[in-house]
């Protein structure tokens, strides 16, 4: 916003032929306006969970891709990790029944049940991945803090 500001002053100031302004000099100094922000964002999460770290301040810059705000997720990397060794579990589940289906130790029965529990681990993986990437809220563009609602802890 102190770009456009600065560039729209300089523009004025230059348009005059010569760099010289049959304005006064007062005229030029004082620029009148309206500034709107080109886009807005209000953030919100998707978790439900306790703010670690908000590194930004009302009016500190930020830059595209930098976390706004950090939750305290030990509970939902947790879940990751036990939805990571379930899915580990259930794919030497499926692969060991498929063995023995083939020397028909097993019925068919087994394996599709197997095979459909390991989808569903992988299912709950996805899901507890999504959940950890919703640990930390990153900035959308670039930009400035307006107003913080919210404080950590």
């Amino acid at each position: 916003l102190v770009l456009s500001l600065v560039v729209l002053t300089w523009s004025i100031s230059v348009a005059k032929s010569g760099g010289r302004s049959s304005l006064p000099s007062s005229d030029l100094q004082t620029i009148r306006g309206i500034v709107k922000p080109v886009v807005e964002a209000v953030l919100a999460s998707e978790i439900q969970a306790l703010v670690k770290r908000m590194p930004f301040r009302d009016g500190d810059a930020f830059n595209k891709g930098d976390i706004l705000v950090e939750f305290e997720c030990a509970k939902y990397r947790a879940e990751l990790s036990a939805a990571q060794a379930d899915l580990d579990a259930r794919q030497k589940t499926v692969i060991n029944n498929e063995e023995l289906a083939a020397l028909h130790g097993i019925g068919r029965l087994e394996v599709d049940i197997s095979q459909a529990e390991l989808k569903k681990a992988r299912a709950v993986l996805t899901r507890a991945q999504v959940i950890v990437q919703g640990c930390g809220i990153p900035a959308p563009f670039a930009g400035h803090v307006v107003k913080t609602l919210v404080h950590p802890y």
